[in-house]
């Protein structure tokens, strides 16, 4: 894991003379907009504050009052600050998203941030459940991990707790370049990244479950058929990819195979997952590797113009105050695991 004290040289993520040709002065202020903390905390509250009814709950049971009317104070919430951005910058919500959709008409409809395509109430029915279902979920990973330990078998199941101070965000700003990201969501991919929160993993024979907190996109949960076969799974945003996921047990890592989005170069990105022990603090660190291939026959990841892979790395700890409190709830409610 990389020192502490590692200083990152300050990011760039001005767009680029051809970005610039092609940028509205809106687009451009909607990012910012986008990625404002303020922004993300009303969202993060709203959600955290009325997420608790949604625990357990299905799309496929008729839809209590309760969660529709939470879903019409939503739109309105974010209707209400979509407006006031608008007005503020002489212009509204559908001249906004035509100019989105316009700036690179290749990628258009994906890049539509979550907290606006939660406007749609299945979307939004998602994104309150899996926030419902955290400690459920923390709970199962945490049983996970004690069943395996002493067994010396391979699995990542646990709570960890990204640390953004260990970000090198001018890596992650040259993976969305190389994708040919448009700058004004590059900016937010880059903010995103760099808070990642409750990341939970749970790993079983069969598959693979990450689920973390995206700052301005939400709650995520992706589970994936570990027989390294190819299977059609949702991208962040909800489009449909090919994926391939499988234990590499030599290398005690779990590796998942994607397909580059449409609108990046021809070829596929692995991200792998693996834990060691910190040599300062003996404690277990998740190292979360994204690479992007060239082409799908590349066997060696594509390089910067500075020699260096493209692709980005978190680390995360284990989350020991996740574990105790979870040991702590389940003592208290007197039994030994989830419901």
């Amino acid at each position: 894991m990389p020192s502490e004290s590692k200083e990152v040289d300050p990011l760039d993520l001005s767009p680029s003379g051809d970005e610039i040709a092609n940028l509205h002065p809106l687009v451009a202020a909607f990012a910012d907009w986008g990625t404002s903390d303020d922004m993300v905390a009303l969202i993060d509250s709203f959600v955290s504050d009325n997420s608790g009814s949604f625990y357990q709950a299905s799309l496929d049971e008729e839809q209590n009052l309760e969660w529709t009317g939470l879903h019409r104070q939503y739109v309105e919430l974010v209707e209400t600050h979509l407006e006031s951005f608008c007005k503020e910058h002489d212009s509204n919500t559908a001249d906004l998203f035509d100019m989105i959709a316009t700036v690179n008409s290749a990628v258009s409809e994906e890049f539509v941030p979550t907290i606006i395509r939660m406007c749609d109430y299945e979307r939004f029915f998602v994104s309150m459940k899996e926030a419902a279902e955290i400690g459920m979920n923390s709970r199962i990973a945490l049983e996970q991990m004690e069943e395996t330990q002493g067994k010396g078998d391979f699995n990542l199941s646990g709570c960890y707790k990204p640390r953004p101070d260990l970000i090198d965000k001018k890596q992650v700003n040259q993976y969305y370049v190389y994708t040919q990201c448009p700058w004004y969501f590059r900016k937010l991919f880059v903010a995103a990244t760099a808070n990642i929160k409750d990341l939970t993993i749970h790993h079983t024979d069969n598959e693979f479950t990450i689920m973390y907190t995206m700052a301005f996109f939400g709650r995520k949960k992706k589970t994936y058929q570990k027989d390294n076969k190819v299977h059609i799974t949702e991208n962040t945003w909800g489009k449909k990819i090919k994926t391939t996921c499988r234990d590499v047990l030599d290398k005690q890592l779990v590796e998942i195979r994607v397909d580059n989005p449409h609108y990046a170069p021809d070829g596929f990105t692995t991200n792998t997952f693996h834990v060691s022990k910190d040599e300062d603090t003996g404690r277990d660190v998740l190292r979360w590797k994204r690479r992007i291939y060239p082409s799908v026959d590349s066997d060696e990841p594509a390089l910067d113009d500075n020699g260096n892979e493209v692709g980005s790395d978190l680390y995360c700890m284990l989350d020991e105050e996740a574990e105790s409190t979870i040991r702590r709830v389940t003592s208290d409610e007197g039994r030994g695991g989830h419901k």
